[in-house]
């Protein structure tokens, strides 16, 4: 039901969703970098832009999932334009991806806040499957934050008719954690991370992706189902 009323809050796209053939047969993954242009999102006490770490790690992203032949599409390609929340979505919506996922950087009054945040809309079964994925491949790198996994009904995750996940890649008001996420290294871990629980929920799905990657898949899928389809 919830995915009817999505397309109907996005009608005009309808057409263009059914069978996208610029990736048919191939995954596509929408990833939006929060924030852009006029809204730079958290801006820390040192000046840093959240926009621009939200895009340098969607970046990154990109980088490994398209290693995997995962179709990848940024909401937005560089920091000076900031598409509406509903844009996004609808982005997402008229190029039938697979999977939507959101990145920001979090910000909080208490500078001890501190982790990595997977939100999924409530209620969604595989909103709560690709949060899962990710998270266990986020736990088992000890470099990584500690990582929680939440719901909220942000629009991002309410108006899309797709699986969705959004990303809180750490608190930009720690001083110890906007360290890390400036630090070129330990984004390449984390992006790499949410890249192999993407490609994890992908091949989850039946959805091809290279073969390469179907060893870390197929070992993480006993914790769901007990097997994956094999790669033909």
């Amino acid at each position: 039901m919830r995915r009817l009323l999505v397309a109907l809050l996005l009608s005009g796209s309808l057409q263009v969703a059914a069978g996208h053939p610029a990736h048919a047969g191939t995954p596509c993954v929408v990833l939006d970098p929060g924030h852009g242009g006029i809204d730079p999102g958290a801006v820390a006490d040192d000046g840093v832009y959240e926009k621009t770490v939200n895009l340098a790690l969607a970046r990154r992203v990109r980088d490994f999932l398209e290693v995997a032949d995962v179709e990848v599409i940024l909401t937005r390609e560089a920091d000076d334009y900031c598409p509406r929340l509903a844009e996004r979505a609808a982005l997402a919506h008229n190029e039938a991806a697979d999977l939507f996922v959101s990145l920001y950087a979090n910000s909080d009054r208490h500078p001890s806040c501190k982790g990595i945040e997977l939100f999924y809309y409530p209620g969604s079964r595989e909103g709560s499957t690709i949060a899962g994925a990710v998270k266990r491949v986020i736990d088992n790198r000890s470099v990584l934050a500690q990582c929680r996994v939440k719901t909220s009904c942000y629009l991002v995750l309410k108006k899309t008719a797709m699986p969705a996940l959004l990303v809180e890649a750490g608190y930009l008001s720690n001083a110890g954690e906007r360290s890390r996420l400036l630090n070129p290294a330990y984004r390449e871990e984390l992006a790499r991370a949410v890249a192999e629980g993407i490609i994890t929920y992908l091949a989850w799905q039946h959805l091809p992706v290279r073969p390469r990657y179907t060893t870390f898949c197929r070992a993480n899928t006993k914790q769901r189902n007990g097997r994956l389809q094999k790669e033909g």
